[in-house]
This record gives structure tokens, C-alpha cells and sequence, in this order.
């Protein structure tokens, strides 16, 4: 899902009965993923972006592989469809006039989302220098505005679970 409010991606078991009429992007999802084989499952370093690999085969029963990309970052989450690095279709699209940072269009290269000017959590050293950046307020806002990776509602549940509350003092003073 792509909704800004609860973007999501997830694989499920449960048959559901196909509505009557698809959107555009799900009628070019069946078409190229029907019977596909996922090949992996990957997370695109830490960001929050999922990369589904799956083998298929086209109309012309030529085996193909194609990537779907589930963007997961709120009021700018999407999930697009690619094949050979080239962009097949989306669910939000974005031309270069209306896009300041990158085309989402079909048959234009995919481009992974913007790097943020964050902390990566698996630098200890750089997450250690900007956990003492924190001067006392929302530990919850202050994770997710500086690591990267973390939507708010989980910076500010590793906020509570780590310290007990989302407000805390400097970690400097403790």
C-alpha cells in the first residue's frame, strides 16, 4: 500500500475476490506478476524501500525478471514496476515538470528515492556521536528527524521501549 497514512508491503496467503474493476496499475501487476516466482526479498540498505525480485514469463512465454519496488515514507510512498533497471508503471507518477529530484514515469530509468541526510543505525560510531547531539525534548522526533530507516511511529516506540518515556534529558547529562 502506498497510503500515506499507512504505507505498507507485505506478502499474504489469503485469497481475495478480484474486484470487477481494477485500477490501471493493478491490471499491469497481474499482467506481469501472475504466476511469477519471487526470488527475493531485499531491503534497499537502510532505507525504508523493499525491492521484490520475481521470474515470469511474458505473452510470449520468454522468461523475464522483473523488480517491484515498495517505497515505504509516508506521504511520498509508492510502489513501481520495473524491468531491466526501466520503469514499466507506478502507482503515483511524477514527470520531470512536477518532479524536482526524479522521473517516476514508465519507460524512464528507475532511480531509488533521494539519499536523506541522515545517521545510518549500523554506524555505531556516527549513531553514538548523534545520540549525544540530544539535548532533551522528544527522543521519538529526535530519532527519526537524525536516523535513517525509522518512520516516527518507530523511533518514538524504540524511544519508550529503550527509555520508558518519549520525553528524556540530555543523554549527554546521564
Amino acid at each position: 500500500s502506498a497510503n500515506a497514512s499507512c504505507a505498507r508491503a507485505g506478502v499474504s496467503s489469503l485469497q481475495r475476490e478480484n474486484p470487477l474493476v481494477c485500477y490501471a496499475f493493478c491490471m499491469l501487476l497481474r499482467k506481469h506478476l501472475s504466476g511469477g516466482e519471487i526470488l527475493s526479498v531485499e531491503q534497499m540498505g537502510s532505507d525504508r524501500v523493499i525491492a521484490f525480485t520475481v521470474k515470469n514469463r511474458n505473452d510470449l512465454r520468454e522468461e523475464g525478471i522483473k523488480v517491484l519496488y515498495c517505497e515505504i515514507m509516508g506521504k511520498y510512498s509508492n510502489v513501481i514496476l520495473t524491468e531491466n533497471g526501466k520503469i514499466l508503471g507506478a502507482i503515483k507518477t511524477a514527470s520531470l515538470d512536477e518532479a524536482s529530484k526524479r522521473v517516476v514515469m514508465p519507460n524512464f530509468p528507475y532511480a531509488p528515492p533521494p539519499a536523506q541526510d541522515k545517521t545510518d543505525f549500523t554506524d555505531l560510531a556516527a549513531l553514538t556521536q548523534t545520540l549525544r547531539a540530544f539535548s532533551g525534548g522528544d527522543l521519538g522526533e529526535f530519532l527519526f528527524s537524525r536516523v535513517k530507516g525509522f518512520s516516527y511511529p518507530t523511533a518514538k516506540e524504540l524511544a519508550v521501549c529503550t527509555f520508558g518515556a518519549d520525553v528524556r534529558p540530555s543523554l549527554s547529562e546521564e
